[in-house]
Formats: C-alpha cells, sequence, structure tokens
C-alpha cells in the first residue's frame, strides 16, 4: 500500500512548527495527535491528513461541524485522536487535558471508564450508548486502549469512525505507519476497521518481542553450553562472560515477558474472533475484513506456538543456570541471607551447649548401663575389708563385644556408603567434576 499522507495544522497558533512535522515524526509534546481519512466510492482509495492541536484548539475542532471534500468527492471516513499512554498516569495526555473531555466530547465517556475495569479484552458497548443510532466498541490492554464509535447511518456533518486510541509511544508510532497507508475505501469504512488496525499493531510487537528474545536467549546458551547448535560462538569468543546471579535473572526477567507476550496474543486473537462475528452480512467490505482478519489469526497462531516455544527454551536455560550455581550461592536478598546466617549461628551454638551436656553424662550413663547388664560376676568379689574392689567377669562378657564391636564396625560403613551415594546422585557432583577436569 502507498503513502497518502499529509501534515497540517488548523486554527493553531503553532501552525509554522507543526506543518514540519511531515510523514512519521512524532508531534512536540505540548500538541496532541489527531488524523482525518478522507476516501472516495470512485477512486477506491483513502488518503489521511495529521493534525496536531494544542489543548485548547483540540476541544474546539471536534465541535465542528464537518463538509465533504465537493472538489474531489471525498468523504470523511474516520477520524483518529491519539493520545499518549503513561503507565504512571494512565488516563492522562498531558497535565492540562484529562482524556475524559476528549471521550465526553465524542460521547465516549462510558466506553472509557469501562476500559479502566479491564486489563485486557474487547467488548460491544452499543446496548449501553446514549444514541441509538451508534454502535460503541472498546478494546482494552496495558499498552493499547482503543475505543471508538461507528455511525449505523452516515451523514455529512460528523465522520463515519471516531476513534481515540491510547497508547505508548511505540503503539502510537505503529498506528502512525498504518494510517498513512492507502486503504481500500470499503475495508477503511467497516465498523471493524479500527480492530483490525489494533491487531496488526499487537501482532506486530509479538513478533518484534519474540526476535528480540531469540537472540538474547543464543547469547545465553553460549555462556550455559546447554544447546546443540554448532552455529553458535564459543564461551571463549564472548567479550564479557556474565555472572550465574545476573544470567538467572535475566531469565526471569524474559519469562516474565514471554507470560506477558502470551497475554497480548490471546487478547489479539479475541479481537479477531470479536471481528468475524461483527463483519456484517450487507456490508461492501466483508469480504475483505473477513479475508484480512483471517489471516491475521493464523498470523497469531504461528505466534502462539513460537511463544511457547521460546517459553520451554527459556525454562530450560533456567535451570541450566541454577544447576550450575556454584556451591553456597543464593539468589535471595542479602538482608535474608544475613538472617538466615544468624539463625544457623544461634543453632549451632545451641547444638555445641547441648554436646557439651552430653559429653559431660554420656561416661557416667555408659558406665552405668554396662555395670547392670548380667555380665559379672559381684558374688565372687574380694572382702571388703581387705580393700580389694575387683569384679570378675562371666563368659558372657567377652560375647558381648565380640558382637558388638563387629555390628558398630557394621553401621558405620554402611552410614558412610550411604552417604557417597546420595553425594553422586546429587546434580551439582557431576559439574563440578566436569570442571576439574574428571571424565
Amino acid at each position: 500500500m502507498e503513502d497518502s499522507s499529509e501534515c497540517i495544522t488548523p486554527n493553531s497558533p503553532q501552525s509554522e512548527k507543526a506543518a514540519e512535522l511531515e510523514g512519521g515524526e512524532c508531534p512536540p509534546a505540548k500538541l496532541l495527535e489527531a488524523t482525518e481519512v478522507w476516501g472516495s466510492k470512485t477512486s477506491g482509495t483513502t488518503r489521511t491528513k495529521a493534525l496536531f492541536f494544542t489543548t485548547q484548539n483540540l476541544l474546539n475542532w471536534l465541535a465542528e461541524d464537518l463538509k465533504n471534500d465537493v472538489s474531489t468527492g471525498e468523504a470523511l471516513v474516520m477520524r483518529v485522536i491519539t493520545v499518549p499512554k503513561f503507565m504512571e498516569q494512565p488516563w492522562k495526555c498531558v497535565p492540562s487535558l484529562p482524556i475524559s473531555q476528549i471521550t465526553d466530547r465524542l460521547g465516549l465517556q462510558f466506553a472509557c471508564d469501562y476500559t479502566l475495569s479491564c486489563v485486557a479484552g474487547v467488548a460491544d458497548l452499543s446496548p449501553c450508548a446514549t444514541n441509538t443510532d451508534t454502535d460503541i466498541y472498546a478494546l482494552a490492554h496495558p499498552k493499547l486502549t482503543a475505543i471508538w464509535s461507528v455511525q449505523r447511518h452516515h451523514h455529512t456533518l460528523r465522520p463515519q469512525t471516531q476513534l481515540v486510541a491510547i497508547a505508548s509511544l511505540v503503539e502510537q508510532s505503529k498506528l502512525r505507519d498504518l494510517l498513512r497507508q492507502s486503504w481500500d475505501f470499503n475495508l477503511a469504512s467497516h465498523p471493524m476497521f479500527p480492530a483490525l488496525l489494533c491487531g496488526q499493531i499487537m501482532s506486530g510487537a509479538v513478533s518484534a518481542t519474540q526476535n528480540s528474545l531469540l537472540e538474547k536467549l543464543r547469547s545465553v546458551e553460549v555462556q550455559t553450553g546447554h544447546h546443540n547448535s554448532k552455529s553458535l560462538v564459543r564461551p571463549e569468543a564472548l567479550p564479557v562472560r556474565e555472572s550465574w546471579e545476573r544470567l538467572s535473572a535475566r531469565m526471569s526477567g524474559h519469562e516474565r515477558k514471554l507470560a506477558s507476550t502470551a497475554r497480548k496474543i490471546d487478547t489479539a486473537m479475541e479481537l479477531q474472533d470479536f471481528v468475524l462475528q461483527r463483519s456484517g452480512a450487507t456490508h461492501d467490505g466483508r469480504e475483505m475484513i473477513q479475508h484480512q482478519t483471517r489471516l491475521l489469526r493464523t498470523q497469531l497462531g504461528m505466534q502462539r506456538r513460537q511463544n511457547e516455544f521460546l517459553l520451554q527454551h527459556v525454562k530450560i536455560q533456567l535451570t541450566a543456570v541454577r544447576i550450575s550455581f556454584p556451591t553456597g550461592f543464593s539468589l535471595r536478598p542479602r538482608g535474608i541471607q544475613l538472617i538466615q546466617t544468624r539463625t544457623a549461628r544461634q543453632m549451632a551454638s545451641s547444638m555445641r551447649t547441648l554436646a557439651l551436656v552430653s559429653l559431660l553424662f554420656l561416661p557416667g550413663s555408659f558406665v552405668a548401663a554396662v555395670f547392670s547388664t548380667p555380665l559379672f560376676n559381684w558374688e565372687a568379689t574380694g572382702d571388703a575389708d581387705s580393700g580389694y574392689i575387683g569384679v570378675r567377669t562371666k563368659p558372657q562378657f567377652k560375647l558381648f563385644w565380640l558382637i558388638t564391636i563387629p555390628l558398630t564396625t557394621l553401621a558405620f560403613v554402611l552410614y558412610i556408603g550411604w552417604s557417597l551415594f546420595q553425594e553422586r546422585r546429587s546434580p551439582g557432583w557431576r559439574f563440578r567434576r566436569s570442571r576439574n577436569g574428571h571424565v
């Protein structure tokens, strides 16, 4: 599709400055951006006008009645107002103009309030519209919110479709690029055309995220060595090797990013189903919007499979990184480590106290236990007056030690053997053995 846009600033005191903003350049911070999509059934195509307003002139412009271009036979198909979305103040475009003033003027205040209560999703709010001749739709997503109204019976005083897009700077740029293209007149005049644009923006954002994460995963694979690709460079060729702690933090961040991307894919697929259900049976652009939507839905299905693959990829590398941690390494915050160290020292001190008490009483307990056994002949002791205190043993005394000493030795041997067996089964044993150069 060809670029068919022009940039003008009507009724603005900063017209000279705004007129320099040709193409896809961003407007100054104090100007709000609007786009008019004009089209003609005769030519079958559309063109756009990029408009930049101060906060005062924007509301005046929204209140004006529109006139078709008689010289070219064009009609205003759609009017788009783009508002920057800031995460800390998502419903403030600039400090002096709340978004509610724009939506109030366009009759979209209810849709705006609805999207505030949603995290992600799309809805038909037409039954709640104050004007029975208008259909209202809303799309909510953390980085892209779109609310638009469509007139069922088009007249010349207002555009057929009025769209308010509250988007982050990246999504704003993508919407601007899409609107600058020349679209088919029947497609651009379809009530679901804004939903198609939003779906393409979300799909493009998913592709960019997945491609970026794939490149980052390859660098992690090189450092962990958990891959079977011969095309990756050797770890020695890397300019800087990251610590295990930083690699684990990076992989956890990638996992969270993929979860966010999965939500974006689900929202976009829900949006495409929404478009197919409301494509209309009599609209001239019905077949075209359905074809474009099915193609986009197929692409989103492939992106969902790619997202699942990348998520498994991240989990494998995250497991590899955590297995490869040096002995005693911990990812927990330093404050928690200090608390645990202090607790361990207190427990060790308590154990030492118990050991000392046991050492004090253990010899006496052992002697008392041995003397209480029927292994000694107490009747054969010497005369008490002679001062002789010797005790003769019975034949069972030797049998006692012949059985006790081998059993005690066997118990210690079994304990040491079981400990070595458990150590060899641990995941870190093979890694430490390979690092020391053993096969």
